[in-house]
């Protein structure tokens, strides 16, 4: 008897790791005693097509909205969480020399490989398909991060930096809401170490 596909909120994630064909979502370590009670490990292995929404909560913590029929093995990972706002794209912190996939996290904005010292550039392995590119500006820098007024976005949600002629910052972002602001001639920018920032490469179809 085949099981029921059913749709679950799961997590709290705070680093995961692509694989082939899914990613492997490591649970935070103060989050783990529950499930050491219950003989479960403290990673959820997800296969890509599985996954339909992410989030992240108010404590930074990445949560995924699954359609699965594996309910024992993930029933230990649902919740309810208080989301702070949605994730349009999911990516890993890749390394173009020897092609290693890192332990990536949101805070994780290191363009050194830790194996072979090359350089790394996310990758990105998931695209909302609701989420569309638009060009936001001026932009900031702050604390490690891009921000346009009072968003600011993680690495893997920024497709593109260009500069205008003043040196503003201009940048393609994927999002769910707004409009372009810019239409005027901009020269690319291939990294932005401030922010832990080169251009990604799109492993996936929006």
């Amino acid at each position: 008897m085949t099981a029921r596909e059913g749709r679950f909120m799961v997590g709290p994630f705070n680093s995961w790791v692509l694989r082939n064909g899914y990613v492997s979502l490591i649970v935070p370590e103060k989050h783990r005693g529950k499930l050491a009670a219950l003989n479960a490990g403290h990673a959820l292995n997800l296969p890509l097509k599985e996954l339909e929404r992410a989030y992240v909560d108010v404590e930074g913590y990445v949560w995924l909205l699954v359609r699965s029929r594996e309910y024992d093995l993930i029933k230990h990972f649902r919740g309810r969480p208080e989301i702070r706002r949605r994730l349009p794209s999911l990516w890993t912190m890749g390394c173009g020399e020897c092609g290693t996939n890192h332990t990536t996290s949101l805070a994780d904005n290191s363009l050194e490989c830790r194996v072979c010292g090359g350089g790394n550039r996310p990758a990105i392995f998931w695209i909302d398909p609701l989420s569309r590119p638009i060009v936001v500006g001026p932009c900031s820098l702050y604390n490690g991060r891009l921000v346009y007024r009072s968003y600011a976005y993680y690495p893997g949600e920024v497709l593109a930096v260009q500069r205008d002629m003043l040196g503003n910052l201009y940048a393609t972002v994927l999002s769910f809401t707004g409009a372009s602001t810019a239409d005027m001639r901009l020269v690319d920018v291939e990294r932005l170490d401030e922010i832990g920032w080169r251009r990604p490469v799109v492993l996936c179809e929006g």
